[in-house]
């Protein structure tokens, strides 16, 4: 049988090996986090961006639409 201090000096191996895991999978996560971050903001980045576009547009051809109507308008009276 183990004697106490070969039995100690196991159990301590065996939680520091654990904590050394614990750690390891912290950091993965962590790490894997921070990207899906990224990720996030960049995606929000270039959707506003294309919102933007977008909007002019709407805008360009609300005007477009408006020329038209009163170019109708006048071509009707």
């Amino acid at each position: 049988m183990l004697d106490i201090s070969t039995l100690s000096l196991l159990i301590v191996m065996v939680v520091f090996i654990c904590v050394a895991m614990i750690m390891v999978h912290y950091h993965s996560n962590s790490d894997q986090v921070r990207r899906k971050k990224n990720e996030v903001a960049s995606y929000s980045q270039k959707l506003s961006q294309k919102i933007d576009v977008v909007e002019k547009e709407i805008i360009d051809l609300k005007v477009k639409i408006e020329t038209l109507d009163e170019e109708i308008d006048i071509l009707s009276n």
